[in-house]
């Protein structure tokens, strides 16, 4: 597990200045408990990371970068929450809900616990090229997770294709072979799934 030490070096925390605006730009911050500015704070003041470690709302955070966006010294605080997430996961300290989208993107290459040979499905009907059934094209399009299995964001995934073909574009996906890009994963910590994938 990181040390106080290492996490202080790491993202050079003795930077900060304690003035609060990775916290006030905070989406989460305005409504809920966890704040940055004070987390930082009682790493390098307190020295003790256990109080830090068990903050539920460590999970909380989106990840949105908006805290390292409005950092004045230009430190990386949503990548200090990161790392705390990746030492709680190593030790398989994370929320049931994260656990079970770790597992399904694991299992089945998405974290909503579908389906893979249904990742497609969304173009069935639209006669897209697919590298998976050795198609060519001269550009690839990364669907992802959502585009794939979630009814409202087909929709965007089956009006950029409208979009590529009227504009001349070749494009092809990967079909039921394209597997989670892992961004999330990272987030929630999980650097093996994250690297695997």
């Amino acid at each position: 597990m990181e040390t106080e030490q290492s996490l202080v070096d790491k993202y050079e925390l003795l930077g900060c200045i304690q003035c609060g605006k990775c916290s006030a730009g905070c989406p989460v911050s305005l409504n809920g408990p966890l704040n940055i500015r004070r987390l930082i704070g009682r790493i390098t003041v307190d020295g003790d990371l256990k109080p830090v470690f068990e903050q539920p709302e460590l999970w909380d955070c989106t990840s949105c970068s908006v805290c390292t966006q409005r950092c004045p010294r230009g430190l990386e605080p949503h990548e200090l929450i990161i790392a705390i997430r990746s030492a709680l996961a190593e030790e398989g300290n994370i929320p049931a809900t994260a656990r079970d989208a770790l597992e399904s993107t694991f299992k089945q290459g998405n974290p909503y616990g579908q389906v893979r040979n249904n990742r497609a499905d969304w173009a069935n009907d639209l006669a897209i090229k697919n590298f998976s059934r050795g198609d060519r094209a001269e550009t690839l399009c990364f669907v992802c997770c959502a585009a794939s299995y979630d009814p409202r964001v087909q929709e965007v995934a089956r009006s950029l294709a409208s979009v590529f073909r009227h504009a001349g574009v070749d494009f092809a996906i990967l079909g039921n072979e394209e597997s989670c890009c892992g961004n999330e994963i990272r987030r929630l910590g999980e650097e093996g799934l994250f690297e695997m994938l």
